[in-house]
């Protein structure tokens, strides 16, 4: 067993995955994140702000936790990524004064909802988003004793990416949900499932998938990333195209906190 700061994991033609212990200074809501595997085609990272394939989180009462710190090792020929859960999701402004009070977070459920379900008030509230960033609004993750550490494992089998994920290392518990996140760059504008084919903006944010299966496309690299859904989970898609801040497309698993082990595979076509 050895302990590895970056690793990857090479499919066919110019496609690669990469997984490293790094993370990265930048503007982006992602940045201070640990990170999935990251898709390069040649040399060029295709994952915007993306977290990757196979990056968790915690769904709690009191908000999300995510990890800041990681390391990778190798396993019986499997790449296993240790997340620490150690950080809390805040808004803030200038990077240090918090402002999620009660009535702020009131608000941005209201703005949130209506950013989700109705398009008409997309462009506006994108507008609004921007706004806030240039003022120095964003989110920041605030540092707090970890929960404990959730294993992910990644293993390609010709094009398809077999990720599992192991919450045994969890010492709290009283988590509602795991979330487990693929995602990649906003480039992936093309969604295509059994009941629609939707483009760019009308992809939306955080649509909840009734498909048995459900893929992004990137046109301009002629890639596309697929995955399932699973009975007991949710799955979810999204987009967002906002640079510097936002610039991701992909899948979100909704893991139920019973469920303490959970495998899924992203074909890569």
């Amino acid at each position: 067993m050895s302990t590895l700061n970056s690793h990857v994991l090479r499919l066919k033609d110019k496609i690669s995955l990469s997984l490293s212990q790094k993370t990265e200074d930048g503007p982006g809501d992602s940045s201070p994140l640990q990170k999935g595997l990251f898709m390069f085609i040649g040399d060029r990272s295709v994952c915007g702000e993306g977290v990757g394939f196979g990056a968790p989180a915690l769904d709690c009462p009191e908000g999300v936790f995510f990890s800041t710190y990681a390391k990778i090792q190798e396993r019986s020929g499997q790449l296993v990524k240790s997340f620490s859960i150690n950080a809390f999701q805040r808004k803030t402004w200038r990077d240090k004064f918090p402002i999620d009070t009660g009535f702020y977070l009131a608000v941005e459920r209201r703005l949130v909802k209506r950013y989700r379900e109705q398009e008409r008030y997309r462009n506006l509230l994108s507008y609004l988003i921007k706004l806030t960033s240039i003022l120095g609004f964003k989110l920041s993750y605030q540092g707090v004793q970890s929960k404990g550490s959730v294993d992910v494992s990644y293993q390609l089998y010709g094009n398809r990416l077999m990720v599992g994920v192991d919450t045994s290392g969890l010492a709290d518990r009283e988590y509602r949900n795991l979330l487990i996140f693929n995602e990649q760059s906003a480039a992936f504008d093309l969604y295509v499932d059994s009941f629609s084919k939707v483009q760019g903006n009308n992809i939306g944010a955080w649509k909840e998938i009734l498909s048995a299966k459900a893929c992004l496309t990137n046109q301009d690299d002629d890639v596309t990333f697929c995955i399932r859904n699973i009975p007991g989970t949710r799955l979810f898609c999204g987009r967002e195209l906002l640079r510097p801040r936002l610039d991701w497309a992909g899948f979100c698993y909704l893991v139920p906190s019973s469920v303490k082990q959970f495998e899924y595979e992203v074909e890569i076509i």
